[in-house]
């Protein structure tokens, strides 16, 4: 796959413990790629911009792709990750870089402990939603397969350089 933007480099992506989970870190290490290529596309004076009526402000996406995938991982896959407090960028008014740069050092968070998970860290049962317990792998997967699904669908619903033209998401609820 070619990206605009490549925002963790192959030097820069952890060697996993166990080889067979290195297909595992060098998917997520390229999962930014989708999601900065999408934010780089859309300039400081759209961020508060609705593509329709029905839809979030650019802004409040960016927020809820930072806090959820937060959560996400903290309760689901069981990963550390940084207080709430540390997760949006500073001010009233962030710039598309400041949430791009808050996005990637989460992401390289992740990578030394996703490199580190073991065969049993890996198969080890977690919780998800709706009392279910799924392996950690599983978890892992389904959030990289969401992502795949959702960061599609969050282009089309505006063309961010023509602003004149609006038209309703054809994806996920609040896009």
């Amino acid at each position: 796959m070619n990206y605009d933007f490549i925002t963790i480099p192959d030097a820069e992506i952890p060697q996993a413990v166990e080889p067979v989970f290195q297909h595992v870190v060098a998917t997520y290490s390229s999962e930014p790629n989708k999601t900065v290529s999408m934010w780089t596309a859309v300039s400081d004076d759209l961020l508060d911009f609705k593509p329709h009526e029905k839809t979030n402000p650019i802004r409040t996406i960016m927020v809820h792709q930072l806090l959820s995938e937060r959560r996400f991982f903290a309760q689901f896959v069981g990963t550390q990750e940084p207080p709430v407090e540390e997760l949006l960028p500073a001010g009233d008014k962030p710039t598309v870089a400041a949430y791009i740069d808050k996005y990637l050092w989460l992401a390289k968070k992740r990578l030394p402990q996703f490199a580190a998970g073991t065969t049993s860290w890996w198969l080890e049962p977690r919780p998800f939603f709706g009392g279910l317990q799924r392996e950690r792998i599983w978890v892992f997967w389904r959030r990289v397969l969401h992502t795949a699904i959702i960061a599609p669908r969050f282009r089309p619903g505006c063309d961010w350089r023509d602003t004149s033209r609006s038209r309703q998401s054809t994806g996920h609820p609040g896009m």
